[in-house]
C-alpha cells in the first residue's frame, strides 16, 4: 500500500480551495536509520554481557591474588593469630599507596584530592553527613577483621584436630552458594543454568583438591593437651561454615552499598582497609608483648607480602561483585585453589593424586562453564541444528 504524500483539497461554498491536512503514513526509515537503530539496538543488548564478562575477568584475577596470598601464609601458619594481624599491615600499605598515587593524580589534573563535595559520607539530598553509609562502612569493616579470624581459627582447631586443612579449605568454596541464595532475597540476582553448571563444578574441584590432598597429607599435633579431636573438628568445621559466610556478606554489603547509596566500592575497600589496620595493630602489639613468639624481620616482610596481594584480591573482588552476579563471581574466585595446587607441585614438588587430578579437571570445566557459557550454549545450538541460523 503506497503512502499518502499529498494534502487533500476540498472545495468550499465559497468558491476557495482549502487544504485540509490528513495524517499521513510515517514513511520508512531509509537503510541508514535502520543500520543506526540495530546498532544502538545491539549495544544496549551487549551492555549487560560486557559487564557480566567483566566481573569474571575481575574474578579470575582475584582469584590469581588469593592463591598467591594462601601460598606465602601456608609457609608461615605456624604464627597463628600473629600471622592474621601482621597479615592485614599488607592492606595498611597498599590502602597508603594508593591514597598517594590517587592524590598524585588528582594533583597533576588540577583538581582537589578531597573535599566536602568529594567525600563518600556526604548526603547529596541535603548536604549533610549520611548516617547509613557509615554504618555501612563500619559493619564492612568488622566482618572483615571477622572473616580474617574464623580462617585462623578454622586451621588452629584444625591442628588440634590432627585434620588436614586441604578438607576445611574446601568448605570455603561454598561462598559462591551462600552469595547465590542471597544476592537472590536481596538483589534478585537470576542465575542462568551455565552459571550453575559452573558453580557445581567449582565446587566439586575444591572438595576434591581438598579430599586429595588429605588422602597423602602428613598430620602433626601441636596441641598437647588434645584429648577430645572429634570436639576440635567439630569447632573447625564450625568455623569453616562460618568463613565462607563471612565471606558473601562482606561482598554483598559493598554491592549494597553501591547500588543503593553509590559508594564507591574502592572507596569502601581503602576505608576499611585503614580502619581494620586500626584495630588489628593494636591486636598484634598486645600479641607480640604477651605472647610467646618474638619478632622476626623475615617473616614480618613475607606475610606483610602477602597481605598486600589480599588486599588486591579482595579490592577486584568488590568490582567484580558490583558489576556481576555474586554467585558466579565467587565461584570462579575459587580458580585459586587450582593454581594453588600448582604452585605446590612446582616449587614444593608436591605431585597431585588421581582424586587431585580429576578435581582440577572439574575445576576447568567449571571455570570455562560459567566464562563463556552463553557462547557454550550457541554451539551446541548450531551443532544440533546442523550449522544453520536462525
Amino acid at each position: 500500500m503506497s503512502h499518502l504524500t499529498k494534502d487533500k483539497i476540498n472545495l468550499e461554498s465559497d468558491g476557495e480551495y482549502k487544504r485540509i491536512e490528513i495524517d499521513e503514513e510515517e514513511p520508512s526509515k531509509n537503510p541508514v536509520e535502520k543500520e543506526q537503530t540495530r546498532e544502538q539496538q545491539d549495544r544496549t543488548t551487549q551492555e549487560p554481557q560486557k559487564q557480566e564478562l567483566k566481573s569474571l575477568i575481575l574474578a579470575f584475577f582475584a582469584g590469581v591474588c588469593f592463591a598467591l596470598c594462601n601460598y606465602v601464609l601456608g609457609v608461615n601458619a605456624g604464627l597463628g593469630v600473629l600471622t592474621r594481624e601482621m597479615a592485614e599491615n599488607g592492606s595498611l600499605i597498599y590502602a597508603i599507596i594508593f591514597c598517594l598515587c590517587s592524590a598524585i593524580k588528582a594533583l597533576y589534573d588540577n583538581k582537589p584530592y578531597w573535599n566536602w563535595q568529594l567525600s563518600n559520607f556526604r548526603d547529596p539530598d541535603t548536604d549533610g553527613f549520611h548516617w547509613c553509609k557509615l554504618w555501612g562502612a563500619l559493619g564492612y569493616t568488622l566482618n572483615n577483621v571477622l572473616a580474617g579470624f574464623l580462617v585462623v581459627f578454622t586451621f588452629q582447631f584444625a591442628i588440634y584436630a590432627n585434620m588436614n586443612q586441604g578438607i576445611l579449605t574446601s568448605l570455603f568454596s561454598f561462598s559462591s552458594i551462600f552469595s547465590a541464595f542471597m544476592a537472590y532475597f536481596i538483589f534478585g540476582d537470576r542465575l542462568r543454568v551455565w552459571h550453575v553448571i559452573g558453580i557445581i563444578f567449582m565446587v566439586l574441584c575444591v572438595v576434591g583438591l581438598g579430599l586429595g590432598s588429605s588422602s597423602q597429607a602428613e598430620t602433626v599435633d601441636f596441641a598437647e593437651d588434645s584429648q577430645s579431636p572429634l570436639f576440635y573438628s567439630m569447632i573447625a568445621i564450625l568455623f569453616g561454615i562460618l568463613s565462607p559466610i563471612s565471606f558473601s556478606v562482606g561482598g554483598l554489603t559493598v554491592r549494597y552499598l553501591a547500588t543503593n547509596y553509590s559508594y564507591n566500592p574502592v572507596d569502601l575497600t581503602i576505608t576499611c582497609y585503614i580502619w581494620s589496620n586500626i584495630i588489628l595493630i593494636i591486636c598484634m602489639v598486645l600479641t607480640l608483648e604477651f605472647g610467646s613468639h618474638p619478632f622476626v624481620l623475615s617473616e614480618y616482610a613475607q606475610i606483610v607480602a602477602s597481605g598486600v596481594l589480599a588486599a588486591i584480591g579482595v579490592v577486584l573482588l568488590n568490582m567484580a561483585v558490583t558489576c556481576g552476579l555474586a554467585g558466579p563471581v565467587f565461584a570462579l574466585a575459587n580458580v585459586q585453589v587450582i593454581i594453588q595446587t600448582i604452585l605446590n607441585v612446582a616449587i614444593d614438588g608436591k605431585v597431585p593424586n588421581t582424586i587431585e587430578i580429576i578435581a582440577a579437571i572439574f575445576g576447568i570445566i567449571g571455570c570455562c562453564t560459567i566464562a563463556l557459557g552463553p557462547d557454550i550454549k550457541e554451539f551446541f545450538k548450531r551443532l544440533f541444528s546442523g550449522g544453520k541460523e536462525d
